[in-house]
């Protein structure tokens, strides 16, 4: 199974908001890029 594990570098981060934590948030604003914010 470990062979299949990629190191953290291998993956893009994004910082996100509490509203995507809130299940009955829902909108277009959630998948905003930070830049436009």
């Amino acid at each position: 199974m470990h062979q299949h594990c990629l190191p953290a570098e291998a993956f893009q981060w994004w910082e996100v908001g509490v509203a995507i934590g809130n299940v009955p948030n829902q909108g277009k604003e959630l998948i905003r890029s930070v830049a436009a914010v």
